[in-house]
């Protein structure tokens, strides 16, 4: 039986790939994750004690763009910034 992380695998398409990399071209993959934690950690704190519940779905959701937006940060450290 397959555990539930290996149960969907998506298969990134010709167009997905290029608008991704379109996307981190002119966006810089620290600029923007840094961003998205700054949002997060300000709406966290006010949603935090009205909706406990939809927080810890957000924060692992967003969590894991972070690890993604850093992998590609790491993997495009000698491109220069636009």
């Amino acid at each position: 039986m397959k555990n539930a992380e290996s149960a969907y695998e998506p298969k990134l398409g010709k167009e997905l790939k290029r608008r991704i990399s379109q996307y981190l071209q002119y966006h810089p993959e620290r600029r923007i994750n840094i961003l998205l934690r700054t949002l997060f950690m300000n709406y966290v704190k006010e949603l935090s004690e009205t909706f406990p519940s939809k927080v810890e779905t957000m924060a692992w959701d967003l969590s894991e763009l972070m690890e993604l937006l850093d992998f590609a940060e790491e993997s495009t450290r000698d491109r220069p910034e636009p």
